[in-house]
């Protein structure tokens, strides 16, 4: 009886090597130890085992086998980020899929995403992907709907042509919630953030804030905090600031500040962040530094007290950290359901070879 080896889907993807000296001699060691890694999350440890996993499997199961096959596809799911080997990989082993699921197979579609995450040409495997949805399910089927919001929560818009091919598939989406009498489904909601992201991509911020606000009014009367509304509020932070309202950014960062809890303990992330510039004379000098600054954050999110806590390097740095987190904003704290001022501190480290960060 064939062994098929389980797959696990849904892992962030990356081109870290594998040193031969972290492989274990045993392939059953190697697949347990991937199989700790997907429970536990562990995205450094997926990587090194699946790797592992896939090249010991490989010798003892050969190359014509779907176990072989699966565990292929295992470890490019496994990649963080684009990895040029994971696309001739799965081609190579696209005709043992086939084989054994046939050519429409439901399991094909795991495949061309892999492949489609992958490739610098994505839209061929994603839409031989969403064909073998339509032969299977139909195109007014919720699982059909269900595969094109998997698309969408991978696809990256770059250029008016993935644009369109983003808001085809929503109209699709859309056409299947009408049909089943869903406008206040979990699908519709996630089709409307979908459609607020790739606008906000195309840098059309007026229909991305009226997508984002949609989504805030669909889940207002849940009982708790959904996370697209916490996305989508920290979102229109930084669209309003981008138009320069922050009278409307204000209430997006009340709102996340009630429903995320301030730490005392943790650097706080800014909802808005302009970079500071790099001093002219700290760069004609060579200089790299840091600057180390405390502030209060106010109960509207604002920056305020800005205090110098220490620097390196070129005393520029100081004033060009005060003048960039003076506009940045922060969801402010909340004690018993009031926002209170409180404190912060950050670093900003310059340096002529990367970004300030």
């Amino acid at each position: 009886m064939k062994l098929i080896l389980p797959l696990f889907f849904g892992l962030a993807l990356s081109s870290a090597n594998v040193s031969a000296t972290e492989a274990p001699v045993d392939f059953s060691q190697a697949y347990q130890a991937y199989q700790a890694a997907v429970a536990s999350n562990n995205k450094e440890q997926m990587l090194i085992s699946a790797a592992q996993s896939y090249r010991l499997g490989l010798a003892k199961y050969g190359p014509t086998s779907i176990n072989s096959a699966n565990l292929a596809l295992n470890w490019t799911n496994a990649m963080l980020r684009y990895d040029e080997r994971a696309e001739p990989l799965l081609k190579e082993y696209f005709p043992v899929f086939s084989s054994e699921y046939g050519e429409q197979g439901l399991e094909l579609i795991d495949v061309y995403f892999a492949q489609a995450r992958h490739s610098t040409k994505p839209r061929q495997y994603y839409q031989q992907a969403l064909d073998i949805s339509l032969a299977n399910h139909g195109k007014a089927a919720l699982k059909h709907g269900e595969i094109l919001l998997q698309l969408l929560s991978q696809f990256w818009v770059n250029d008016q042509q993935q644009l369109n091919f983003a808001n085809k598939l929503l109209k699709q989406v859309d056409e299947i919630v009408a049909a089943n009498q869903l406008s206040n489904s979990k699908m519709a909601l996630q089709a409307e953030f979908y459609r607020g992201k790739y606008a906000r991509m195309a840098k059309k911020n007026s229909q991305a804030i009226a997508s984002f606000e949609q989504v805030i009014a669909m889940t207002a009367s849940l009982e708790t905090s959904h996370p697209l509304a916490l996305v989508s509020h920290a979102a229109l932070v930084e669209l309003f600031e981008a138009k320069g309202d922050s009278e409307r950014a204000t209430s997006h960062c009340q709102a996340i500040g009630l429903m995320q809890p301030w730490s005392d303990n943790l650097e706080q992330t800014p909802l808005y962040r302009v970079n500071p510039r790099y001093p002219k004379s700290a760069a004609r000098m060579g200089k790299s530094g840091s600057a180390e600054l405390s502030f209060d954050v106010d109960t509207n999110g604002f920056v305020t007290n800005i205090k110098v806590l220490n620097y390196k390097g070129h005393k520029g740095f100081v004033n060009s950290s005060k003048e960039a987190i003076a506009k940045w904003r922060y969801a402010p704290k909340f004690v018993n359901g009031q926002a209170v001022v409180a404190s912060s501190r950050v670093r900003l480290d310059y340096s002529l070879n990367k970004p300030s960060h």
